[in-house]
């Protein structure tokens, strides 16, 4: 009885770094989008923080999608046709963080394969000005979400 509680203890405490981990990369990606133009006049160093910072990205989209699938299934499971909060919830979430996530990719692939690195056209950059607040903001409600349900 025991190891089973055991279990299900260590299970919560991964959720809860899983959701911490979304919640400070939510917050990261925030901070470096509002105060990267403060310093960007210094050389390439916001180049720099955001080639570090889009490795972190690509883990926590890749983690919000997965959850947030797990999530649309669980909704698309309850008997019936009707449409209520939750479903409606988890498929929007679910399909946001799809669309984030072929944005992020397509882009991260373009800025890594740019020579020099960072590189870009216009009309990729207007796409990182919008992807990363949306980014933030769905991989920080799936952070808070996933604390909140793992939490005793």
């Amino acid at each position: 009885m025991f190891e089973k509680l055991e279990r299900v203890v260590r299970m919560d405490v991964l959720r809860m770094l899983i959701g911490l981990f979304l919640i400070f990369c939510g917050i990261a990606v925030s901070m470096q989008f509002i105060l990267g133009p403060i310093y960007g006049d210094i050389g390439q160093a916001e180049l720099a923080v955001w080639y570090y910072l889009d490795m972190v990205m690509a883990v926590s989209i890749a983690i919000t999608v997965a959850v947030q699938l797990q999530r649309k299934r669980a909704a698309d499971r309850i008997r019936g046709d009707t449409l209520n909060r939750e479903r409606l919830e988890a498929n929007l979430m679910f399909f946001l963080s799809l669309v984030v996530a072929i944005w992020f990719f397509r882009n991260w692939f373009d800025f890594l394969s740019s020579s020099p690195i960072g590189d870009q056209s216009v009309a990729t950059m207007v796409i990182w000005y919008i992807l990363d607040p949306i980014l933030a903001i769905l991989v920080g409600l799936t952070g808070i979400r996933i604390w909140r349900n793992s939490a005793p």
